[in-house]
């Protein structure tokens, strides 16, 4: 399967999860698990961002923050587009991690 299919499977899945009339428990159960997923991604990957632009962080540390924040843009990670258009859509972090995103 190629990005680009599995985008759009991805964006199939969360319409149907965010937009359907079937509103059964187990609909229900993944969506929570869904944007708690979701969620606890975006948070790993604003620490990170935290790290490399404080500025406290020592040298070794943001070359560790940078390389993490580049693992996390890889599609082959959980919930990557997520952080993709997060980071795309601000000037710095996309200056930053633009080579990374596939």
């Amino acid at each position: 399967m190629d990005a680009n299919s599995r985008t759009v499977e991805t964006a199939y899945l969360l319409d149907k999860i965010y937009n359907s009339e079937d509103k059964s428990f187990n609909k229900r159960l993944t969506s929570v698990y869904l944007r708690k997923g979701i969620y606890l991604k975006v948070v790993r990957f604003l620490d990170q961002v935290s790290i490399y632009f404080d500025d406290e962080t020592t040298s070794t540390n943001k070359n560790d923050a940078l390389e993490r924040m580049q693992t996390f843009m890889g599609s082959e990670q959980e919930y990557s587009a997520f952080l993709r258009w997060m980071v795309l859509d601000d000037e710095n972090l996309e200056l930053l991690l633009r080579s990374s995103i596939p």
